[in-house]
Order: structure tokens, then C-alpha cells, then sequence
């Protein structure tokens, strides 16, 4: 229900009824409205139930007519679309206007989706008193001529459709047990959310996968895995862990001016601004483009440490930035992480004459990857198949990625075994990325010696 202005001819009609003038001719005159107008304005008064005929046939008011002549305004029903949020967990009702992921970006931010509890659901099960609740708070909050009124009804569901939002979850294991329970604690910034965590252990126990986590790897990693990054000089690991943090901070931000473009993008395409409106919100928008992309594009240039989602992306783009050479050390090379991205990836870079070099074998004896190497001998055979070279280490525990000399990467991360997907299990690996000139030099002549190969000649 809400209120709107009657019109100028509904006003004046009110009036004169007030003052017992009825006459539709003599009001037409005093006006200088044209009859047609004066009876369709009538017509109009009879349906919003602001006039009504007595039993001696004379026009009177009624109590809403005598409201609305009051103050100018009548109160009428209006169907209006309003969007709502339910927790697919909780099922708790807001009207937040934060940032929604949809599936397909969810996978391209290599985050994991957790199963909603709920179905989708029916108008039936939406209850008046808590629609009422979230709107009056969305009214508040986001005040909107649109939305300004009284729920009496509603109506219908007209689109029902699944979006994720982005929380944190910590994963806790008993490191010589791998048979006891996992203990998991989630976070939205940094407030707790013991709800959804009761749940999530819950829907485990229901047989339902939620944990992003597999404890078997993660063991393997746990006793079989010695990583040491000790032979970087430390105040270069001092600086990396500070930018680090600085970036975390950037990321923030980063997501603070998402939700502003955002908003800003709704607000130029909903609202009926004026052109200088327009022009200005457009300008806005740019330059919050712009900001993200700087806050994007600084991760290239500094020394930090990386995560173990973040390896993934390093890799793929590494074919791609390099001039000359990408060297990749991987212990294993497996069809999980060898897929058709990284094989094609290698190949358009062979196409450009980079010099793609790759050190695998963790054991002599090591046949597991015999089928991806297969694949790469094939390459050697293709056209530009002579930028390819394959040496068998059998003995090493390094991961390592070299790109020109504009960066390498040391890390317990398996760039050619593991694709860092949280789908398919949790896996804590954390690398070290330096532009660092004299780490870069150093591990390029540590490589040449392990490698019995000369890196030098194809970075001239």
C-alpha cells in the first residue's frame, strides 16, 4: 500500500464536494476544464473510493476521500518487485547488497562451493512477518520511493536462482590420527560464524561432502615432504612476508571498491539520472576500474609469499609473459595437473620460440608419469618441438619455476602433479616469489649444475 499524489482535477473536485458544489457543467466552467476530463476524474474518485453516492442521489465524501483531500494524497495497492537473499544454510532472510559470486566465477577464482542445505524455495514457505521484517530494514536502510509503503501481500516468486558468498574456513586435523574427527572454524572478516559450522559438521556426518579438505594427501605432505627455502637471504624473506601483509591489505581494499563499482553500476543502469548524472557515475566507475587494476597488477612486481591456490595461475601465465625461457622443476608430472590447459599452454609458447624446460623425477624407479611424458616426447616431434627439453633428475624434491629472469618461484607447490584445485581437497603449499636479481642468478647457476645444462645461453 502506498501513498500517491491525487490529481490536480480529483483535488479541485474534492473541494468543491466539500463545499457542497455538485454540478459537473458549473465546475467544468469555473475550471475551464473540458466536461469529458471533469467525468473521467469522477470516474476515477468512484473507483479509488474517495467519493460515493448517497441515497438521495448526491456525490458526498467518504473517510478516505476526506484523508486524502487532507493531504493531497490517496493511499492505493501497487505491485512492486523486490529482491531478497536466503541463506542456503540458515535460511535467514537479508536484503544485502554485498558482493554475489555466480557459479561460473566461483570457479574461475578457484574457490570452493559449498552445497546449500536448502532447496529452493516455494512461495508458500516464505512467512509474511519476516518478508515484512527484511523489507522495512531494506526501507531504512536504502530509503527508495519505489519500496515506500505497506506490505499487504505476496503475490509471487518470480526468479529463485543459487549465488555464493565468500567466507574463510580454517580446517583442523590431529596430525597423528587420521581417524579423528576434523575440526573446522568459518569466518566473514573477522567474525565467527558458529551457526554455519554446525551445520557444515552436520551435513558431514550426513554423508554430504562440505569439507574442502583430503586428510590422506595432506598427511603425505605432513611426513613425506621437507621443504627449505632456508638459502634465500633472509632480509628478502623479511621483505616478502611485509609485502605480504601489504597485499592482504590491497585485497581488501581491492574487495571494499568491487562492492562500490558494484553499486555504481547498478545505479547508472537502474536509475533515471541526467546526462551530467550519467557522465559523472561514469567517470566514478572508471576510476575504480583503474584502482583495482592497480592493486591487481602490483603482485607482479614485488617479492611475497604465495598460497597454494594462487600457484596455478603463476603457471598458466608463465607461458605467456616469458620472452625466452620457462624452466618448471616438478618431482611428479601427472595427468591432474599435466591437463589439455597446461599441454596447449606449452605449446603456443613452443610456437613463439620460448625455451620451455622441465626437470622431473623424484626415484629412478618412478613410473607414474610415464604417460605425461609420453605426451611431451610427442611434442618434441611437433613443429617447434626443438624449444622443448626434458631431463630426467630422479632424485629431486625441488619445485621450482623460472620465468626469464624476470622472476622465479620456490615452493613446496608440485607445479606439474598438483593443479591446486580446492575441489579436490584441501592442501596447504606455500611458495616464495621474487624478481629478486641475485636469487634469480643464483638458483639459475644452482640449476645448471644440477641439470648438467646451460640456462644462460637462451636468456641472450
Amino acid at each position: 500500500m502506498k501513498k500517491k499524489d491525487i490529481g490536480i482535477i480529483e483535488e479541485f473536485l474534492l473541494k468543491f464536494y466539500k463545499i457542497n458544489i455538485f454540478d459537473e457543467e458549473k465546475i467544468s466552467k469555473i475550471l475551464g476544464i473540458d466536461l469529458f476530463l471533469i467525468n473521467n476524474s469522477i470516474a476515477n474518485l468512484f473507483f479509488q473510493n474517495l467519493i460515493k453516492m448517497n441515497q438521495d442521489n448526491r456525490i458526498s465524501l467518504t473517510k478516505k476521500g476526506e484523508e486524502a483531500l487532507k493531504e493531497a494524497k490517496t493511499i492505493q495497492p501497487e505491485q512492486v518487485t523486490v529482491n531478497f537473499l536466503m541463506n542456503g544454510l540458515t535460511g535467514e532472510l537479508t536484503h544485502s547488497t554485498r558482493k554475489l559470486f555466480t557459479g561460473n566465477e566461483v570457479r574461475k577464482k578457484n574457490l570452493c562451493a559449498i552445497k546449500p542445505l536448502l532447496n529452493k524455495p516455494t512461495l508458500e514457505e516464505f512467512e509474511f512477518n519476516k518478508i515484512n521484517k527484511v523489507l522495512k530494514e531494506k526501507q531504512k536502510e536504502f530509503p527508495d520511493d519505489s519500496l515506500a509503503g505497506d506490505l499487504i501481500t505476496i503475490n509471487e516468486l518470480e526468479k529463485c536462482y543459487l549465488s555464493y558468498r565468500k567466507r574463510s574456513m580454517l580446517i583442523f586435523m590431529h596430525e597423528n590420527d587420521a581417524e579423528a574427527d576434523l575440526e573446522i572454524k568459518i569466518f566473514d572478516g573477522m567474525d565467527r560464524e558458529n551457526e554455519l559450522e554446525n551445520i557444515i559438521l552436520r551435513m558431514e556426518k550426513d554423508g554430504i561432502k562440505q569439507i574442502p579438505f583430503d586428510r590422506k594427501d595432506t598427511l603425505d605432505v605432513i611426513n613425506n615432504e621437507e621443504v627449505s627455502i632456508t638459502t634465500i637471504n633472509p632480509s628478502l624473506m623479511e621483505e616478502a612476508l611485509f609485502n605480504t601483509k601489504k597485499l592482504t591489505l590491497n585485497k581488501q581494499l581491492s574487495e571494499q571498491l568491487t562492492q562500490q563499482l558494484h553499486k555504481k553500476e547498478i545505479q547508472l543502469n537502474e536509475n533515471d539520472l541526467d546526462s551530467e548524472s550519467k557522465i559523472t557515475d561514469t567517470q566514478v566507475i572508471r576510476g575504480l576500474n583503474e584502482k583495482i587494476a592497480l592493486l591487481e597488477a602490483e603482485k607482479d612486481n614485488i617479492n611475497r609469499y604465495i598460497e597454494t591456490y594462487e600457484h596455478r595461475k603463476i603457471l598458466e601465465d608463465s607461458f605467456e609473459k616469458a620472452e625466452k625461457l620457462v624452466l618448471i622443476i616438478s618431482p611428479w608430472i601427472r595427468f591432474g595437473a599435466f591437463d589439455y590447459i597446461i599441454q596447449n599452454k606449452i605449446r603456443k609458447a613452443l610456437k613463439r620460440k620460448i625455451k620451455v624446460i622441465i626437470g622431473y623425477g623424484i626415484s629412478p624407479d618412478d613410473v607414474g608419469h610415464t604417460g605425461a611424458v609420453n605426451i611431451l616426447e610427442k611434442m618434441r616431434k611437433e613443429p617447434n618441438g626443438e624449444n622443448l627439453i626434458l631431463i630426467k633428475l630422479a632424485n629431486t624434491h625441488e619445485k621450482v619455476l623460472l620465468v626469464d629472469t624476470k622472476y622465479v618461484v620456490i615452493t613446496s607447490f608440485n607445479w606439474l602433479s598438483f593443479k591446486g584445485d580446492p575441489k579436490l581437497g584441501f592442501r596447504q603449499e606455500t611458495g616464495l616469489y621474487t624478481i629478486d636479481s641475485k636469487t634469480i642468478q643464483a638458483n639459475i647457476n644452482s640449476l645448471e649444475k644440477r641439470m648438467n645444462i646451460d640456462i644462460q645461453q637462451y636468456l641472450k
